[in-house]
């Protein structure tokens, strides 16, 4: 079976990375764990092991000026496949 990552927000940042995405992601941290758990509800049924990754408003926004684009949902997945690749690596490397 795989391992995916699964982006994690704390509460606490949460606001802080709605305020960054500008209203892109869902208005209200219950209504986007809801909907992260919806988009990854086959891969649970499959057997996959989802990976958490905790991503803070200070990294998506580091993430977001090094490429250049806006925050957003997309920015966050791909901030987190970004983390998840890089603790891979480590583990391998040890």
């Amino acid at each position: 079976m795989a391992r995916i990552p699964v982006t994690v927000i704390s509460e606490k940042d949460f606001l802080a990375i709605h305020q960054l995405c500008a209203g892109r992601i869902a208005d209200a941290h219950g209504a986007w764990e809801w909907q992260r758990d919806l988009n990854n509800r086959d891969e649970v049924a499959s057997g996959h092991e989802l990976v958490p990754i905790q991503i803070t408003p200070v990294e998506l926004q580091n993430y977001c000026r090094r490429h250049d684009c806006q925050p957003d949902e997309t920015a966050i997945r791909l901030l987190t496949e970004e983390k998840f690749m890089e603790a891979e690596r480590g583990a391998l490397a040890s």
